[in-house]
């Protein structure tokens, strides 16, 4: 009997393991029984052909690997592995749901993968009556301008969301331009040329001067870069805003309400800059750490149901609070008393422009608060250290506080206050001066 042809039973069975590295095609447990073994290659031509294409292959990447390439690369590879141990020393973030499209299902939190539900008509806002499918557009705000995007059906949410986004910073889009010039005016030179920064519909006020907030919105508009900071550079110097506050009666005639600008306007600090500039001039503003968690200027009591967010417990000599109110943790139910009463915006609303109030809360506020005590009794501290008279306190505290000396009035009601109360009330004085809490 001649010799029976051996048959592979392992061809193509299924195999298991309590673990596995899965990297197809090059490792996975397929890979054992797919027939596939190794063999020596014993064809001397072959062997000669193989070794011919790797000195050819060995030839060419040295030609396009010169050494100075090579140390360029490692050079970018070092810098690439510290960048990366920089971010992996970064605190893990939250998740944000606002736009994601595709995250962990949570409750009732559920993806949509990108595929935006359908969006009817509906008859008289009756959920109950939907007509026909509305597809992706916005208003026609200027002539020309498409009502609906052009999209294919089905095209994901992604898609509907560029469209909206060319359309907005569209040339031909008068509104874009115009509403961010009038901001980047607004924040500038304290008031905007036209008086209703979130409306420029029908009930908005008109511009001051249409012509200059054309002007600009056509300077950013067809700017290469689009650079805001040159508009801002722009309009710092410009002779609108180097203009003195001082007060003219013929022009205040004219124009008691400064709407053509003949004077800078004057405004007072608002919150934030308040609270900011006590913690600069004290010595205890934190420039370090940037950014991070916000720090919290209040203790929370019954955590578990219900939290009451306690400002009066906190102490307002923590370092840890001692950083730029630009990183408060802001709580929208209940908010921060002192800065409320300095007309700190309400974050629950949008709030174009702020509002300046002048009340017996902000005059008790600014000279009784917590915060305010303590900084002064650490100012006073600062002055008592670095000046031993109190003609050299009150030098040394309008200098700090004011940005220049004293005149001759201040020094005259500073120094036998500072003399008599000491250098902490001094500093709470300062700390209520007009030329302190206002921008002249």
């Amino acid at each position: 009997m001649g010799r029976q042809p051996q048959q592979n039973l392992a061809l193509g069975a299924a195999v298991t393991s309590l673990d596995s590295i899965e990297s197809p095609p090059r490792w996975r447990r397929a890979n054992l029984t797919d027939g596939t073994a190794y063999r020596p290659v014993r064809d001397p031509e072959a062997l000669a052909e193989l070794r011919r294409l790797e000195a050819e292959r060995a030839a060419i990447e040295a030609e396009l690997r010169p050494p100075e390439t090579m140390a360029r690369l490692a050079a970018i590879d070092e810098e690439l592995q510290a960048l990366s141990r920089e971010m992996a020393a970064l605190p893990q973030g939250a998740a944000v749901y606002a736009v994601a499209t595709d995250f962990p299902a949570a409750g009732r939190f559920l993806a949509t993968g990108g595929r935006p539900r359908p969006i009817h008509l509906l008859a008289r806002g009756d959920v109950r009556a939907a007509g026909e499918v509305m597809r992706p557009g916005m208003p026609a705000l200027w002539p020309g301008a498409p009502a609906e995007f052009p999209l294919e059906a089905g095209a994901p949410e992604s898609a509907a969301r560029a469209a909206l986004a060319r359309a907005i910073v569209s040339r031909e889009n008068p509104l874009m331009w115009r509403s961010i010039a009038n901001r980047v005016w607004q924040w500038t030179m304290g008031q905007p040329l036209v008086g209703t920064p979130n409306d420029f519909g029908r009930m908005g006020q008109q511009p001051t001067h249409p012509e200059l907030l054309d002007w600009l919105a056509v300077q950013l508009r067809d700017d290469p870069r689009q650079s805001l900071k040159a508009l801002v550079r722009l309009l710092v110097t410009s002779r609108a805003y180097r203009r003195s506050s001082a007060w003219d009666e013929a022009n205040a005639s004219r124009d008691a309400g400064n709407r053509f600008y003949w004077r800078a306007p004057r405004r007072r600090l608002t919150a934030e800059e308040f609270r900011d500039a006590l913690l600069a001039i004290s010595g205890k503003l934190r420039s370090e750490p940037r950014g991070g968690p916000s720090f919290q200027d209040f203790v929370i009591e019954k955590p578990e149901h219900s939290p009451h967010y306690e400002y009066h417990l906190h102490d307002p000599a923590d370092p840890a609070a001692h950083r730029r109110t630009i990183y408060r943790f802001v709580v929208r139910s209940q908010p921060q008393p002192f800065l409320t009463a300095l007309d700190c915006a309400d974050p629950s609303l949008s709030v174009p422009q702020r509002d300046e109030s002048t009340t017996a809360l902000q005059a008790l506020a600014q000279w009784n608060d917590r915060l305010v005590e303590a900084l002064a009794r650490y100012f006073g501290e600062r002055l008592a250290g670095a000046a031993d008279s109190p003609k050299e306190q009150v030098e040394l505290a309008c200098r700090l506080a004011l940005g220049r000396p004293p005149s001759e009035l201040e020094r005259a009601v500073l120094v036998p206050h500072a003399r008599e109360h000491g250098a902490a009330s001094l500093a709470r004085v300062m700390f209520n001066l007009s030329s302190f809490v206002h921008l002249d």
